[in-house]
């Protein structure tokens, strides 16, 4: 009789090791006598799936975390430049080189770190 094989199981092992321990043959796969069988022993190959938030749900979660980033990187993009501006019409030479600094490091994070929907 064929064992049940959890998933997690299943994830480590060899496709040939699973074949033999469900007793598929993966060349030829089950006869329709077989299916039935299994499927009377353990139901049909389908997950159970909960509806706690419908689909539109994530994809408007997703889309507005992609606009906060965005939302983000924009303003860096402005106040950074216009700090340095700041600093040069007020003269702070080493105020001037760690925001020129900033805004290097920020524009190399930004290309990393940006994630287009």
């Amino acid at each position: 009789m064929m064992r049940c094989l959890k998933s997690s199981e299943a994830a480590g092992m060899p496709y040939h090791d699973i074949a033999l321990q469900l007793e598929v043959d993966i060349h030829v796969g089950l006869s329709e006598f077989e299916v039935g069988q299994r499927r009377r022993n353990h139901g049909y190959n389908e997950f159970d799936i909960t509806d706690d938030e419908p689909m539109w749900k994530k994809y408007l979660g997703q889309a507005c975390l992609h606009c906060f980033y965005a939302a983000i990187l924009q303003a860096t993009l402005f106040i950074l430049p216009m700090s340095v501006c700041l600093s040069v019409c007020l003269s702070h030479s080493l105020l001037i080189v760690l925001l020129v600094l900033l805004l290097i490091l920020d524009q190399l994070a930004s290309y990393s770190t940006f994630i287009p929907l």
